[in-house]
């Protein structure tokens, strides 16, 4: 859930501490000149990367911010959620990939005065 323009990423590490970034991109389809023919391509697009330090055997929260590829197609997305695409690099280690769903927090009332 998006919130601010942040978006939490969960991150834990199992036997060792690690460090590396956190990326969330998409793919989005351009338009492009080939010769004399106009035809669509599939492009992708970073929506936001955070660095993160996670403790061994703990779950850290990575706050990935949006930035404004990621807000706009968070804006224009239907139903206000966007597939995206998380990958988790470690430094000096692998990397690893899973498919989420970022969408829209609701809006909370604004707090009455007394």
């Amino acid at each position: 859930t998006v919130l601010r323009g942040k978006a939490p990423i969960s991150i834990s590490c199992a036997n060792a501490p690690c460090a590396g970034v956190v990326t969330l991109s998409g793919s989005k389809t351009v338009k492009v000149r080939k010769g004399k023919k106009t035809v669509s391509k599939r492009v992708t697009v970073i929506y936001g990367r955070a660095s993160y330090s996670a403790k061994s055997g703990k779950t850290d929260v990575v706050m990935v911010t949006l930035d404004s590829a990621g807000r706009s197609a968070l804006a224009a997305a239907k139903g206000k959620h966007l597939s995206v695409t998380v990958t988790v690099t470690v430094t000096g280690g692998k990397t690893a990939k899973g498919v989420g769903e970022l969408k829209v927090a609701a809006a909370k009332p604004p707090k009455k005065k007394h």
